[in-house]
């Protein structure tokens, strides 16, 4: 599991872990924006987290992909 929080006033850039191949990210939850929950993302690629949010991710461990909504 993966949690991004940031307290302050303006978007963050984080980096999502890349130590596996393919380190493929499922959102479960961004309290900023709920549309991005069962969306993929890449390990490696910037999430940009809105300020005074909270976001969590677990690794789809079989690599898999799914289609983002």
């Amino acid at each position: 599991m993966v949690y991004l929080l940031n307290a302050g006033p303006e978007m963050v850039p984080f980096s999502l872990p890349a130590f596996v191949e393919p380190a493929n990210w499922e959102c479960l939850l961004d309290t900023f924006d709920d549309r991005r929950q069962r969306q993929l993302f890449e390990g490696g690629q910037a999430y940009p987290l809105a300020e005074n949010s909270l976001a969590v991710f677990r690794l789809d461990a079989a690599g898999k992909t799914r289609p983002r909504p």
